[in-house]
């Protein structure tokens, strides 16, 4: 007896992991799609830094829960590896209201970005947006490596080409502040920690629309910022020109820091390009290495949301005005209409689909229900409902699949959207976070303890 209670229980708590397990992973298709440097490339050679553009999309039912994080990752090995660029940033939504409310963050990791909510994100019925972020990829054989990318149940892959093993390795950055108008830029020599022979040189002709800020212009090793005098820096308009001597500099890692302004904001999608002279131990004579540096976004992720009470004639509206003021904003509330009005059209198909329910009377097959109420009620009592009862189930809907999206080469780089998978629901369906199939195993089990231990009572004294 003791063996057939212990293998229902095991069999009933199986039958609930599984049922946990399939609600939970509805979850993932909150992510909608992957962008690996704006749509432009997706391939790199080692050593560079691949931004990477993850879209995610929340709407009615399988909307984003507080309790339920998300996780983005990416394949490595022995031959590629990709290394995440760390930084924690909040996840910021604006309404139609232009109000603006923190909904979150999300925290880039070496092998890993890590996004939780907070209870303010169940205030949305919609929304959509972007997480940003960038890897450093290198590729360690001679031949084309693929770093793949994982959010949910999408995946995108990056190719990323070897380098010249005996070129210097050089990683350049630049990290765009908050309010837009300053970039710090970092160039980290020598990772590999080779041995240089005679003067190291710097130069660094700026895109049009950035100019050096002059004072910051200097030097750190071991954790010690140094910052260079005139000997060893020159400017000549948007040009900078740095000389290293050799001393010091064999053997180990070093980062030259400075800052730039911005003058044109068109000019932080620009590549600023670093050149380098030098000579390693090994070579017959100089060298000269271009570095591209590409500007990290340091600021916080903005989505836009639509609240549940919200008016949809009022948010088109709304939108229309933002067109004049803010084209980000704009594509991104359109973005959202179109969903609302995929939602829409797909509701009303399933509406159409379900036939109305008849009431039939127990003394007759009538062919309508108002046949069958004239039956019951042969007088015409008030109090009697004589007309047709029809009940249609409301199914809730994800994006349709004709949604229309941005292109991933258009202008504006940092939204891009993805098709969307069209799924329907039992109104009553437990969603992302809930569990049906946990309750009705735990009732069973008490339900089957209790017959046996009356079965046990009785028959085997």
């Amino acid at each position: 007896m003791k063996k057939l209670l212990v293998s229902v229980l095991l069999l009933l708590m199986l039958t609930w992991v599984k049922g946990v397990k399939t609600v939970q992973a509805a979850v993932s298709d909150n992510f909608t799609k992957i962008v690996f440097n704006d749509g432009k490339s997706e391939k790199v050679e080692s050593g560079q830094l691949v931004h990477v553009n993850v879209e995610l999309a929340s709407v009615q039912k399988d909307k984003l829960k507080s309790d339920v994080p998300l996780t983005i990752t990416w394949s490595g090995s022995d031959k590629v590896q990709a290394k995440g660029i760390n930084k924690t940033k909040d996840i910021i939504v604006k309404d139609e209201n232009d109000s603006e409310q923190k909904v979150g963050t999300y925290t880039v990791e070496a092998d890993r970005v890590l996004i939780k909510f907070n209870d303010n994100i169940e205030k949305y019925n919609h929304l959509v947006g972007q997480l940003a972020f960038d890897l450093l990829v290198h590729n360690s054989t001679d031949d084309k490596q693929e770093i793949t990318v994982h959010a949910g149940e999408i995946k995108k892959a990056i190719t990323v080409d070897p380098s010249d093993k005996s070129s210097l390795l050089a990683e350049v950055t630049g990290k765009l502040n908050q309010r837009q108008d300053s970039i710090s830029w970092e160039i980290k020599v020598n990772p590999d920690e080779k041995e240089f022979l005679g003067p190291i040189k710097i130069l660094n002709e700026l895109p049009e629309g950035l100019a050096f800020d002059k004072s910051t212009v200097g030097i750190e090793a071991d954790d010690v910022f140094v910052k260079l005098g005139k000997e060893e820096v020159k400017f000549d308009q948007n040009k900078l020109l740095i000389n290293l001597n050799n001393k010091g500099r064999s053997h180990r890692t070093f980062t030259l820091k400075y800052k730039t302004k911005i003058l044109d904001q068109n000019a932080t999608t620009k590549i600023n390009k670093i050149q380098l002279e030098y000579q390693l131990k090994d070579d017959d004579k100089r060298k000269s290495s271009v570095y591209e540096g590409r500007i990290l976004n340091d600021f916080d992720a903005t989505f836009v949301g639509i609240r549940n009470e919200s008016d949809d004639e009022m948010v088109r509206r709304k939108t229309l005005e933002k067109a004049e003021r803010d084209r980000g904003l704009s594509l991104l509330f359109s973005r959202l209409l179109k969903l609302l009005d995929s939602e829409k059209e797909d509701q009303s198909k399933n509406n159409k689909d379900i036939e109305p329910v008849k009431i039939l009377s127990k003394t007759a097959e009538p062919a309508s229900t108002f046949e069958a109420a004239k039956e019951v009620n042969p007088k015409g009592l008030s109090g009697f409902d004589k007309k047709e009862q029809s009940s249609t189930n409301n199914a809730h809907t994800k994006l349709s699949e004709d949604d229309a999206d941005l292109d991933e080469d258009d202008d504006i780089k940092d939204f891009s959207t993805k098709e969307h998978s069209s799924k329907s629901h039992a109104a009553k369906l437990p969603q992302a976070g809930e569990s049906r199939n946990g309750i009705l195993s735990f009732v069973g089990v008490f339900i089957l303890l209790a017959g046996m231990i009356g079965f046990k009572k009785k028959f085997l004294k």
